[in-house]
């Protein structure tokens, strides 16, 4: 059986406590497993410099084949633990993945110490592309991947993105170490507690132009049954009761963000939903805020970003700013945490634009 360690960079040079489980190399380890590889998962969270347990890690397990997996803020620390990892492993291929490679591959692969990146959804290509390195193939024709060859960057062709997210088997939940994050910050606004991180779909057809895009501008759901599945698994085997829907948009299908709740309310999971982001506000009314509610959830992100109409126009979100503003009344009505979410600072935004949005803030409900 081949060993693949996966490893998740935290922050080098400043403090945040806010983290949550990887839930891209759960996923990934999941796969990996299904094709017979032996997966270790390191990630200690908030280590700025000090890379003696990793280095440990290194020694003890003896990966064949080394994967990271990092954010576009993340990316000084995937460096200098993908130095860490040629230092302790020479030979031994190093391959970085997640939203940094896929928007930067050209500056990952200038690292030396990083080998391979691999670009968009990690799944598939990290089970053919770790097959390949393992156990013998050609890892230069995997789709979705970035290498050099003679000093310049090759992307091979692109990966299409997985079409049925159920024929995914669920996260490797059991490689996380929830003690270990129930003392620390969640996405969330909710405090220190056991959580686990739900992603229901991937993708969103909206075109706000700050988006980071990863996932592409097609929506593609899990089926309220698998969904429910994992939410069973979290809770008996686990004993997690939160659940945060990171989603980038979990009510795009309404029918379906129905059936999930009505599916965790006849579970009787006896559940308490967060979401910290991927709710589109001006797309609920009132009987859904109330379902959420019914259904467990405690808190929930409504995003305005501005009040100012030219501002939306540029930033392309096509919010009703009134349905936006009722909604969030609903839900501090209904009892719910509404967190808002504003920014400040658009291009060409003038000072009483930026001013606005202070005073929608601080004169709202929430």
């Amino acid at each position: 059986m081949s060993r693949i360690l996966l490893c998740k960079p935290r922050f080098l040079t400043f403090e945040l406590d806010n983290i949550m489980p990887p839930l891209g190399l759960l996923w990934i380890a999941s796969v990996l497993r299904e094709c017979g590889h032996d997966c270790r998962l390191y990630d200690h969270g908030i280590v700025w410099n000090d890379f003696t347990r990793l280095r440990e890690e290194i020694r003890s397990f003896k990966p064949q084949a080394i994967g990271i997996s990092a954010v576009a803020f993340e990316a000084e620390a995937a460096h200098a633990m993908a130095k860490v990892c040629k230092e302790e492993a020479p030979d031994v291929p190093v391959v970085i993945g997640g939203p940094y490679p896929t928007s930067f591959p050209s500056r990952c692969l200038l690292d030396r110490n990083i080998d391979f990146a691999a670009i968009g959804e990690g799944e598939e290509t990290a089970k053919e592309l770790f097959e390949a390195l393992v156990r013998g193939g050609d890892p230069y024709s995997v789709a979705g991947v970035a290498y050099r060859k003679n000093g310049e960057v090759v992307l091979t062709q692109p990966r299409p993105p997985i079409e049925n997210l159920d024929d995914l088997p669920l996260p490797a939940w059991d490689l996380v170490n929830f003690s270990f994050y129930e003392r620390h910050r969640s996405m969330s606004t909710m405090g220190i507690r056991r959580y686990a991180a739900i992603s229901t779909s991937r993708g969103c057809p909206f075109k706000c132009i700050y988006c980071h895009n990863i996932h592409g501008k097609r929506f593609r759901p899990r089926s309220p049954e698998h969904v429910l599945r994992e939410l069973i698994l979290l809770k008996n085997r686990y004993g997690v009761r939160e659940y945060e829907i990171v989603d980038d948009i979990f009510n795009f299908d309404r029918d379906r963000m129905q059936d999930i709740l009505e599916a965790i309310i006849d579970s009787r999971l006896d559940a308490r939903l967060h979401f910290p982001n991927g709710i589109r506000t001006d797309w609920l009314d009132e009987r859904q805020i109330k379902l959420l509610k019914k259904a467990g959830t405690v808190s929930l992100a409504m995003t305005l970003e501005s009040p100012t109409p030219r501002i939306h126009k540029l930033r392309k979100k096509g919010l009703n700013i009134e349905k936006v503003r009722e909604n969030m009344e609903i839900g501090v009505r209904e009892g719910l945490f509404v967190c808002g979410g504003f920014m400040i600072g658009f291009p060409t935004e003038t000072y009483e634009e930026a001013k606005a949005t202070v005073d929608f803030a601080v004169q709202s409900s929430i």
